[in-house]
């Protein structure tokens, strides 16, 4: 029999303090509930518009061909959803590849076939990590652990000499 959770995820708005509202983001209800975080947030608030929770399935390793096929009885949209789940797994790899400092480009194509069976590493990215993404995504450029703390370093300088 498959695994399920559940989950519950709501649109959130941040709120600045001048009034300004941003767009929806979509987030779990264990980081908008989380007290911690919030606070992380200000000066900003936030403002859950909506919430809905949702059950989530996945196959359990021991039946997996069942479940999936119970899950997805169309053989033509298991097809897709393997296929989408390949092309993704590649264009994570290339993408890795490619954003490397130590990156050469080599004569010809590369071929992908060992990414799709290669056992990804699973990761959870730091706090830091999430910030530098976020600045990359804001700024439109890559934004590295060694920027960010330059950011912060900057803005650690220019708040002292506001209080000094």
């Amino acid at each position: 029999m498959s695994n399920t959770f559940q989950e519950t995820r709501g649109r959130v708005i941040f709120i600045s303090p001048d009034g300004s509202r941003s767009k929806p983001s979509i987030l779990p209800e264990s980081r908008y509930g989380d007290a911690e975080w919030i606070k992380e947030q200000e000066p900003s608030t936030i403002e859950v518009e909506l919430q809905q929770s949702h059950t989530y399935y996945q196959c359990a390793p021991e039946t997996m061909d069942a479940d999936f096929a119970e899950l997805v009885p169309n053989t033509e949209e298991r097809l897709d959803l393997i296929n989408s789940a390949l092309a993704l797994k590649q264009q994570q790899f290339v993408r890795k590849q490619l954003l490397g400092k130590e990156f050469v480009p080599v004569e010809g194509t590369i071929d992908l076939k060992d990414v799709c069976g290669a056992v990804t590493e699973r990761k959870t990215a730091s706090p830091e990590q999430k910030a530098a993404n976020a600045l990359s995504k804001l700024l439109g450029k890559s934004v590295s652990l060694d920027d960010l703390n330059v950011i912060i370093e900057a803005m650690k300088g220019g708040s002292q000499a506001a209080s000094g």
